[in-house]
């Protein structure tokens, strides 16, 4: 019910679905017709690189063992 407020406001809520408890109770039948799916990804490991600041052109020694930590990471 306090989401269901908050959204009338206009405050924009998210609510992750991922316990099954949740879905069991009466919590799904309030917020139905009020969801939107977005799907989430995990990083690749460019973008894990280039996040942690990771050189990905560079091949000399010292850059190689750097990604292969941050791979093993």
């Amino acid at each position: 019910m306090f989401v269901n407020r908050l959204l009338r406001t206009k405050i924009h809520i998210v609510l992750n679905r991922s316990n099954a408890k949740l879905l069991n109770n009466d919590l799904s039948t309030h917020l139905i017709g009020r969801s939107s799916e977005i799907a989430l990804y995990p990083f690749s490991f460019a973008e894990y690189c280039t996040t942690k600041s990771i050189d990905t052109k560079s091949f000399n020694t010292k850059d190689i063992a750097i990604r292969r930590g941050a791979f093993d990471e």
